[in-house]
């Protein structure tokens, strides 16, 4: 075999390696859809790895999470839901909760509302029914969290700001205003590999959201202002295969240490 076929042939297969081990680029297209019935698994908060472990070409292995319990996130039209009235035919609405809270403020079919571009997913706002008075209410952004944007891959960084307002209500007559705003930074800060009780070694990118928000309510009636700060980080693994996070964490800081609130993995039906 002569230098020329050699070295021919040692470049196609450094191209090939090169492929194989490339980082990977999310669009648009690898966000959930209308009509997705996607399964995922609980793990308990002792399984929390070590986040600061991240980089380029990285090989992160959780398949030793353990499972607490399970759900489904369903994906449905806007208007396949109790708000078509409130978010029209264009959004996408994800049931987060049956119910919250207790009496006459308790929340019913609690819903968050996205809307997928070519260039943004997004969450644009809130739909929820009172327990005291069962007619579809909403709470829309003005200014949309703007989750991800595209393409998304390694080393983006992007920051924005949103802005919602949600109605409170007693019975029918309204007594004031839950806002919430705040500033969403983000950075996708590895690509690699990751391996969960669900799938072994899926080509990923990590993607680290810091959200900083002020929830603050107005009861003008009752002399009521107050606003309430939160942190909250989320990292979340996301594939090319799958529509939701491979793996998702999410928590607060707290004296400059993570503390984990969920730990979510992308799964199939578990006993």
């Amino acid at each position: 075999m002569n230098q020329f076929k050699i070295t021919f042939l040692a470049f196609i297969l450094a191209c090939c390696i090169t492929s194989t081990n490339a980082q990977i680029s999310i669009t648009s297209s690898h966000m959930p859809k209308s009509g997705d019935t996607i399964r995922y698994s609980d793990a308990p908060l002792t399984d929390l790895p070590d986040l600061t472990k991240t980089g380029t070409n990285y090989t992160w292995d959780y398949s030793g999470m353990d499972m607490i319990s399970q759900g489904i996130h369903e994906y449905k039209a806007s208007y396949k839901t109790p708000y078509i009235i409130n978010f029209g035919f264009s959004a996408i609405g994800l049931k987060i909760a049956d119910s919250l809270g207790t009496g006459q403020m308790a929340l019913r079919n609690v819903y968050h509302f996205f809307k997928n571009t070519s260039s943004v997913y997004e969450t644009v706002g809130v739909g929820f029914q009172y327990s005291s008075f069962p007619l579809p209410q909403s709470g829309k952004y003005s200014k949309t969290d703007k989750i991800y944007e595209f393409p998304l891959k390694y080393n983006n960084k992007y920051s924005n700001d949103f802005e919602a307002k949600i109605p409170i209500t007693l019975t029918i007559v309204p007594v004031g205003d839950l806002y919430m705003s705040g500033t969403r930074t983000t950075e996708v800060d590895g690509w690699g590999k990751i391996s969960t009780p669900y799938a072994s070694s899926v080509d990923c990118i990590r993607v680290k959201s810091v959200v900083e928000e002020v929830d603050s309510i107005v009861i003008s009636s009752l002399n009521i202002d107050f606003a309430i700060p939160t942190k909250r980080i989320e990292y979340k693994w996301l594939s090319r295969s799958e529509r939701i996070p491979i793996l998702e964490i999410t928590g607060t800081e707290v004296l400059g240490n993570f503390v984990p609130a969920t730990i979510r993995y992308r799964d199939t039906f578990r006993t």
